[in-house]
């Protein structure tokens, strides 16, 4: 029964498609891990990945699965609030379906020598038994340059006041490139946690492909920063307009404190990560899945799988 359910949750699933975007540079590429318990920051060498095809690594489904549309057919699941801009948002007052359980509030906390103390929310999403992805900036921000001393996960977040119950991962890794030069090209981070925080939840799928995924109608859901929604999931549909080897754009409505939610196809298939809104535009843009990326994933879900399901 466990080896079926192991085969079952690492479907895999390849798409015929012909290249025509480049997809980054394939070779060594270097990440930053640090574990938290000991403050221990090592630098690894990843080697070169197998060369892929484009392909989807399936999600685990627990419990029921609603879709998109049904919940916006459910007027006692939503809440629509107008935003500013007169895009709006789209207010989730239950995160019990399929995939909006599956997407966690991230709240990383600093403490520095003068007692001052911040905390910084985010936004993140599982993608195997225990291991969430986010935004690299969520775990190690920029204006602070220096480590969290503390990152809490929610899961099931609902509401102004966090929940009593939260999860502390037992390590993470940004990129290297991100680390030292706050590259947005490499604004993503794995965290693996202490226990199977999926396990009740399931984790969402993540595609790789290195065809242009323009015009593909996708959501961004995640937990805006903003006092008017704090503690509240909310999504936005939009579109992908543009795409390059590294990055995704979109015009999904956002917020800050999303940054690191999932942007993800009607098949609740994630593609990136949402990382953040230019200045002055519009446009929102995100982390897309590359070769390296979609490889240490891979490797990392099957990691888990094995050990909670062997």
């Amino acid at each position: 029964m466990k080896k079926c359910l192991f085969l079952l949750m690492l479907s895999i699933f390849v798409i015929g498609c012909m290249y025509s975007v480049v997809d980054a540079d394939i070779g060594k590429f270097e990440v930053i891990n640090h574990y938290p318990d000991n403050k221990v920051t090592k630098m690894e060498s990843i080697g070169a990945p197998e060369v892929i095809e484009n392909e989807i690594l399936s999600g685990m489904i627990v419990g029921n699965n609603y879709s998109f549309e049904s919940i916006l057919s459910c007027n006692e699941l939503i809440s629509p609030f107008s935003l500013a801009d007169g895009k709006g948002l789209i207010f989730l007052s239950n995160v019990e379906p399929t995939p909006y359980c599956q997407i966690n509030k991230i709240v990383s906390s600093y403490d520095f020598d003068n007692g001052k103390h911040i905390e910084v929310g985010g936004t993140g999403f599982m993608v195997g038994p225990g291991i969430v992805v986010t935004a690299a900036h969520c775990i190690y921000y920029d204006t602070y340059e220096k480590w969290p001393d503390q990152v809490r996960v929610y899961v099931k977040q609902n509401g102004s006041v966090e929940n009593c119950k939260y999860y502390t991962p037992h390590s993470w890794i940004i990129p290297s490139e991100y680390f030292k030069h706050f590259n947005r090209d490499y604004d993503w981070a794995i965290l693996t946690m202490r226990e199977n925080i999926s396990e009740k939840t399931g984790w969402m799928g993540i595609g790789y492909t290195t065809d242009e995924i323009i015009n593909k109608e996708i959501t961004v859901s995640g937990y805006p920063g903003d006092s008017k929604y704090m503690g509240h999931q909310c999504c936005s549909k939009g579109y992908m307009d543009w795409d390059s080897a590294y990055q995704i754009r979109h015009t999904a409505d956002t917020l800050p404190g999303q940054s690191g939610g999932p942007i993800f196809d009607n098949d609740n298939i994630t593609w990136g990560i949402h990382t953040h809104k230019r200045d002055n535009s519009n446009y929102q843009y995100g982390t897309r899945f590359t070769m390296d990326l979609y490889s240490l994933l891979k490797q990392k879900i099957s990691d888990a799988v094995s050990h909670y399901y062997n």
